[in-house]
């Protein structure tokens, strides 16, 4: 298969950084894309809950970057369907809300014994992103 690797049922490029950003605000999407890219990912971002779910199975993400609050979704149901999937992505939480939030949607995560590897609290600053980001490599 040369440079392909067999990855959860589909095939991936092996040491391909692969990041499925899902956040309703498309313009958060866009400056993680441009950020997460100069790091060396691939990027796929999504605004719907709905996008999310076709993402993730054509996409197979490495890495994931959430927002936990969404319109018709929140990103704990999210959590909860990915450890139902077994995901074996690591996984950011972000949000604009209350810091706290993203302590609980952390430890739920662990809880479901999801590869959580850090919070970001909007608004963020390139840095941030930068540093979140190597957590994920």
């Amino acid at each position: 298969m040369g440079g392909t690797v067999a990855i959860g049922g589909s095939v991936g490029t092996k040491g391909r950084k692969r990041l499925l950003v899902i956040d309703d605000e498309q313009s958060i999407c866009d400056f993680v894309k441009r950020v997460a890219e100069v790091e060396g990912f691939e990027v796929t971002t999504v605004v719907t809950h709905d996008q999310f779910n076709a993402a993730y199975d054509s996409f197979n993400p490495t890495a994931i970057l959430l927002d936990l609050v969404m319109p018709q979704v929140d990103g704990i149901a999210l959590l909860e369907k990915l450890a139902d999937r077994q995901c074996k992505a690591k996984l950011l939480i972000m949000t604009g809300y209350h810091p706290e939030l993203l302590k609980s949607g952390a430890r739920i995560g662990d809880g479901y014994d999801l590869d959580m590897r850090g919070t970001l609290h909007k608004p963020f600053g390139i840095a941030d992103l930068q540093a979140a980001l190597r957590r994920l490599a």
